[in-house]
């Protein structure tokens, strides 16, 4: 990556912040565009963390050829279990924050995902 200005971000917030910029963009421009306009018009997702993989299926869905582009060896960005302790150790994002309208919800009932809740607040 360039190298970003000092402006208090580190490089995770900048890239969450050009990731969020371009999916603002993408997205508006596929759900004003009809099947037939999308036919054959190709897209380039960069990054296939949740939010590459999902722009990807919701691209394809709507009828755009998708390239998707990862430049690590794995697909899943922050998502990762470790299991070189013979038990699963999640390195990365591990909480769905609200299950209503979030589609990482709507991801892990699907594949019946295992989840427990947890709070904050309690000791």
């Amino acid at each position: 990556m360039w190298p970003l200005p000092d402006f208090g971000y580190s490089r995770r917030r900048a890239n969450g912040l050009i990731a969020g910029v371009a999916a603002g963009a993408v997205l508006p421009f596929a759900q004003a565009s009809s099947p037939a306009n999308a036919a054959g018009t190709q897209v380039v997702v960069v990054g296939a963390g949740i939010a590459g993989l999902a722009a990807a299926v919701e691209l394809q869905q709507r009828g755009f050829s998708v390239l998707l582009l990862e430049a690590s060896q794995r697909i899943g960005g922050r998502l990762k279990t470790d299991h070189s302790l013979g038990v699963p150790l999640d390195l990365g994002a591990s909480w769905i924050h609200g299950e209503v309208g979030n589609p990482i919800t709507q991801l892990a009932n699907r594949f019946a995902a295992e989840r427990v809740p947890t709070s904050y607040d309690s000791v």
